[in-house]
This record gives structure tokens, C-alpha cells and sequence, in this order.
């Protein structure tokens, strides 16, 4: 289930179609931003508010919807470090 849920988010973010080319620093941003993300949730930062600041920031709803997700729900026990870790293993591998 947290494959399938970080697939659909990083589907949802590769529009380029030289992401070959990519990859790597595709997979770093998205990495890093669930880390981030698990980081607000451990620091007590509600689904909410995570999800209006990430509105603000310009992410589609539906994209913030789905790492809302996966860090708040599927994987709401996975630390930010292992969290992040694994969403970039899982990318790599998905688009390499």
C-alpha cells in the first residue's frame, strides 16, 4: 500500500517528459518533501494545517491529498529518516 500511494504521488509530479534525464533530482524533491512532511507530523503539526500550507504553496489538491496520505495515514508510524529513505528507493527504482 505505501508503494502504491508514493507511485501515484510521483506520478502525479512527473509532467516533464525528459524525466530520464531527471530522475535523480525528481526523486530527491520528493524524498525530501515526504521527510519534511513526516518531520511537521511528529512535530505535532495537524493533517490540516499541513494540507493548507501546502495548497499555499502552490501543490494541486490532489497531489497534497495523496502525501497527506501516505505520511498521516499508511505510514503514520515510519519515522521522517526511514520515511524519506524509502520514498527515494522506491522512485529510483520506479523511474531508473
Amino acid at each position: 500500500m505505501f508503494k502504491t500511494t508514493l507511485l501515484a504521488a510521483a506520478t502525479l509530479l512527473a509532467v516533464s517528459t525528459q524525466v530520464q534525464a531527471r530522475n535523480l533530482e525528481f526523486c530527491t524533491a520528493l524524498s525530501e518533501s515526504v521527510g519534511s512532511l513526516a518531520e511537521l507530523r511528529d512535530s505535532g503539526i495537524t493533517s490540516g494545517q499541513s494540507f493548507r500550507a501546502m495548497l499555499e504553496a502552490g501543490l494541486n489538491a490532489e497531489m497534497a491529498a495523496e502525501l497527506l496520505n501516505l505520511v498521516y495515514i499508511e505510514a503514520k508510524e515510519v519515522s521522517p529518516e526511514e520515511l524519506e529513505t524509502t520514498s527515494f528507493a522506491i522512485c529510483v527504482q520506479e523511474y531508473n
